[in-house]
């Protein structure tokens, strides 16, 4: 089922979740990337191209995000990501999971494809790269596992694993502000000031509890 084209940012509901897409998000994947319930995004190699509006900057979305919580309230997410060999990286932002605070209306966290290597972005806390970093090749073309424990509000806590199945990509814990109305967003959103690839990529099998 195709839920948006490509051809104009659109956003709507699926199985509680939120999605917004600039560029084409299907459900349900052609291509077996090994997720059952597979949701497939696409985004365009031209830099004019898929353009989410309303933006000081250039940029195309495909995402999905959960609904907000409660601030001091500890949630478990898990989902999957593929990102398709032979994307690219920015030196901008290329956003492949973000804590989202409504409060403060961007991340305050967010999982980057950046200058060839896989990163956390902390905003909190100032820093980019956090933690270990995967090389850009290394995290391609594989069926990652995401699981995320946070407790959101300003005494809150993140512990966010990302594997492949039989080892550890990324782990970052930290304390501190986590946000207000928090989010957890994945999918592909990017700046496209200095892009050279476009985007296939594959998320689904996501579930939450409190």
């Amino acid at each position: 089922m195709t839920l948006a084209d490509g051809s104009s940012y659109k956003t709507g509901k699926v199985e509680g979740l939120t999605w917004q897409a600039s560029g084409v998000l299907t459900h349900g994947c052609s291509n077996n990337p090994g997720i059952a319930d597979c949701f497939g995004m696409i985004l365009s190699s031209d830099p004019n191209t898929n353009l989410e509006p309303g933006n000081w900057s250039p940029r195309q979305r495909a995402e999905l995000h959960f609904p907000p919580q409660a601030d001091g309230s500890t949630y478990t997410y898990q989902w999957k990501h593929l990102l398709a060999p032979g994307t690219g990286s920015t030196s901008h932002f290329f956003h492949l999971m973000q804590v989202f605070s409504t409060k403060d209306d961007g991340p305050i966290l967010a999982l980057d494809a950046q200058q060839d290597t896989i990163r956390i972005d902390d905003h909190s806390r100032n820093c980019n790269p956090c933690g270990p970093t995967v090389a850009l090749g290394a995290y391609e073309g594989r069926v990652t596992q995401h699981r995320m424990v946070i407790t959101s509000g300003n005494n809150g806590r993140i512990d966010y694993d990302v594997t492949d199945g039989s080892s550890t990509l990324i782990s970052y814990s930290v304390t501190g502000y986590m946000g207000s109305g928090t989010y957890i967003k994945f999918g592909v959103y990017r700046a496209t000031e200095d892009i050279s690839t476009d985007v296939t990529a594959y998320v689904g099998d996501f579930s939450s509890y409190q």
